[in-house]
């Protein structure tokens, strides 16, 4: 992902070190995808609960 390679690896390192990151920011500036991005380099799930 487009220059997010150090907080994508930050929150990687927290994950296998046992903590659960929580990922704050204002909206549209990339939370989801960068969650998104990490799930899938861990072999995670990601289940929306947004009513469509």
């Amino acid at each position: 992902m487009f220059g997010r390679d150090d907080v994508i690896n930050e929150i990687e390192r927290l994950l296998n070190s046992g903590f659960w990151p929580v990922i704050l920011g204002p909206k549209r500036v990339g939370k989801t995808t960068v969650m998104r991005v990490v799930i899938n380099e861990l072999g995670g799930i990601y289940i929306s609960m947004r009513r469509q």
